[in-house]
């Protein structure tokens, strides 16, 4: 895979190889991983108590969070969580009134308030179909509770209806009596049938899709200070090797991931209920 745009911070090669790109990319996330880490303390330590997991801190050492110990084992550890109750009634309030893009005409003129209603349409359309609405409202909550909510804004290339190939095309043959090449329609050999790629599936239209983010996911460029401001930004999330190949059609090799690498599997650690694999 061709990097087709340069980014801040690689080597500056001419075409670098994939072992090259590869070490390149790890240099920027740890960067951004190291940056980050200010913040993942208290992001860890807030989802874990409006979990109900409030009997854990964060050990800045080992940078994962550990079950506070207790003098008496015999201790029963209640906990009567009222972090949930103000953080669902918060984003209960908060979702009732989700902001909403609308065409503001350029003028009175009857076609300035066409055009409007024209754009008010296709944004109706495009939330309807790209998930926006559910995005920012999940975006939401993640922001009461860690402060900081994020979502994206992809191409997803399996969306959509299938192409088809249409039913007549556009042959070329050569006039005997003038030369002249003459374009006549005739008949598709494929009319109706699905287009399809490299590997044999479906060639889909395609279409805009909006996700959330989850923070513990995100990692931007620490040199920007806002997001226009910043470069680059990387996503990690736990994926299968069939999800990869289906959504992106790369091929890649599974391979085991220890639980407590992300931080479900830390809250599953504390929680008693073991790492993911």
């Amino acid at each position: 895979t061709a990097l087709m745009r340069k980014l801040p911070g690689l080597s500056e090669v001419g075409e670098p190889g994939e072992s090259e790109l590869i070490a390149d990319l790890e240099k920027l996330f740890e960067a951004a991983k190291n940056d980050r880490m200010q913040y993942e303390a208290q992001w860890v330590v807030n989802l874990a108590f409006f979990l109900g997991q409030q009997w854990v801190i964060f050990d800045s050492v080992t940078r994962r969070l550990r079950t506070v110990r207790s003098a008496d084992r015999k201790q029963v550890r209640m906990v009567v969580n009222h972090v949930r109750q103000q953080v669902l009634t918060k984003y209960a309030k908060l979702s009732q009134t989700i902001p909403e893009s609308r065409a503001q005409p350029a003028s009175d003129d009857l076609d300035d308030r066409r055009q409007a209603e024209v754009c008010d349409a296709v944004l109706d359309y495009l939330r309807s179909v790209d998930g926006s609405e559910g995005a920012e409202v999940r975006a939401l909550l993640w922001a009461i509770i860690t402060g900081t909510g994020i979502f994206q804004v992809d191409w997803n290339k399996s969306a959509s209806t299938p192409l088809l190939y249409p039913a007549t095309m556009l042959d070329t043959t050569v006039d005997p009596a003038t030369g002249q090449e003459v374009r006549t329609e005739v008949p598709h050999p494929k009319a109706g049938q699905s287009v399809l790629d490299k590997n044999g599936d479906p060639v889909h239209l395609g279409e805009v899709e909006v996700t959330e983010v989850s923070p513990f996911e995100f990692y931007p460029d620490p040199f920007g200070l806002t997001m226009d401001k910043k470069s680059w930004v990387f996503t990690q999330s736990l994926r299968s090797s069939e999800y990869v190949m289906e959504r992106y059609g790369i091929e890649v090799e599974a391979r085991e991931v220890g639980g407590e690498t992300f931080v479900d599997g830390q809250l599953m650690s504390v929680s008693g209920s073991g790492a993911v694999q």
